[in-house]
C-alpha cells in the first residue's frame, strides 16, 4: 500500500479529490493540518450534494468543478 503525501514540504494541509468512473467512485482526501477545516462530514457532504449529481448526469467535469467551488468556500 502506497501512503499518499499531502503536503508542500513547508505546510501538511493539501487536498486530494480522486474518483472512478468505472467504481463508481469519489473521495476527497484531506491532510492532517486540514482536517479542522473540512471535517468528514463536510466532505460526506460535498460529494453526495454537490458532486454526485452532476456524476449521474455525466457531467464529470461539472461535478468536480462544483466540488471544488464547495471545499473552497467551506474553507474557513
Amino acid at each position: 500500500v502506497k501512503d499518499w503525501n499531502i503536503q508542500n514540504g513547508i505546510t501538511n494541509n493539501g487536498i486530494i479529490i480522486t474518483f472512478s468512473v468505472s467504481l463508481k467512485n469519489v473521495g476527497i482526501g484531506i491532510a492532517k493540518d486540514t482536517k479542522g477545516i473540512l471535517s468528514e462530514s463536510l466532505r460526506e457532504m460535498i460529494i453526495k450534494k454537490t458532486m454526485i449529481p452532476e456524476f449521474k448526469n455525466g457531467d464529470y467535469y461539472i461535478g468536480i468543478y462544483n466540488g471544488i467551488e464547495e471545499i473552497l468556500n467551506n474553507w474557513n
